[in-house]
């Protein structure tokens, strides 16, 4: 359908052959994640929900989170706000928090049990408590619904289709993502992959927990992979 109404787009999809030369040559590309949080799926905790992104020029700027079984809908347009529709009720405005104190925190982690690292990561900064659930747009939505306020995901094998829609909710409810380095999670690259990680959060403690991570990262002897293959 996508194909039809915008026939100038390109579709990035988890279950399709990515066309490099000419994603990377189109100004607005869909990201689409058709089951995000396999294991939820596969294990039937309901923790795995429906993604689709649209980036323009390499940024982030429509997204749609729908997890089926919560029946919760996120989603979020560039300028305009990002907002939840749960169950038959109206559509609700997101706001992140303000917190800024990480004892005061509640970090979002894997449903699975915590690495040896993310634990090391958990008790460094001492969070107040941790929530542990499936799915990169359920835990960043529960950031945007302040029921969190940080996630961290050491691992570099997330992909494009699972960063960009929960990106532009969480930004557009206040909130901020980008790798564990502080750097932009761009689109407009000739890899998917999103070596470097991902570090969401509700914004107002995003630079701290940049620095903070920053020593444990060189502990683990996590290095920053540089990816020059910029369209």
């Amino acid at each position: 359908m996508l194909a039809q109404i915008c026939p100038d787009d390109v579709i990035l999809s988890d279950e399709e052959n990515d066309t490099i030369e000419i994603r990377t040559s189109r100004r607005r590309v869909w990201m689409i994640d058709p089951v995000d949080g396999t294991w939820g799926f596969i294990n039937k905790d309901g923790d795995f929900g429906v993604q689709i992104g649209l980036t323009e020029n390499g940024e982030a700027i429509l997204g749609v989170v729908f997890l089926p079984v919560h029946n919760q809908l996120y989603y979020a347009l560039k300028g305009a706000g990002a907002f939840l529709i749960e169950g038959e009720a109206g559509p609700l405005r997101l706001q992140v928090s303000g917190k800024t104190v990480f004892e005061e925190m509640i970090i979002a982690v894997s449903r699975n049990h915590l690495s040896p690292k993310m634990a090391r990561v958990s008790a460094d900064f001492k969070f107040r408590d941790i929530i542990q659930r499936g799915s990169v747009g359920l835990k960043v939505g529960l950031i945007a619904g302040r029921r969190a306020d940080l996630y961290i995901h050491l691992s570099p094998r997330t992909k494009f289709w699972d960063s960009c829609a929960p990106q532009i909710i969480l930004e557009e409810a206040g909130g901020r993502m980008t790798d564990l380095f502080g750097a932009p999670i761009r689109y407009d690259l000739h890899d998917v992959q999103n070596h470097n990680g991902i570090l969401a959060s509700n914004g107002a403690a995003h630079d701290e927990a940049v620095q903070k991570l920053r020593a444990l990262l060189n502990e683990f002897g996590r290095l920053k992979v540089t990816n020059a293959n910029k369209s």
